[in-house]
């Protein structure tokens, strides 16, 4: 079970390597939509690869959206 951590503080390394980036997507909706103050901004990093760019970099517009608003810190990916 994924959790976010309780202290909103606490930064978010995320995982995906090719075993599935939904849950890491929920987590990142679910602190982006929490109420947010200077002292509640952190960082969270997206880290996610699989087999082919073209077929499997799922949510790669949403991946940028949430990024240019601020809600996920950086994504890096590997194919």
């Amino acid at each position: 079970v994924l959790r976010v951590p309780e202290n909103p503080c606490s930064p978010l390394i995320l995982v995906g390597p090719g075993t599935g980036v939904a849950p890491m997507r929920a987590l990142i909706y679910e602190r982006s939509m929490a109420p947010r103050t200077h002292s509640t901004e952190t960082e969270m990093v997206l880290y996610f690869g699989c087999r082919k760019r073209d077929m499997d970099f799922y949510y790669a517009n949403e991946w940028e959206k949430l990024k240019s608003e601020g809600a996920l810190t950086d994504i890096h990916v590997a194919f």
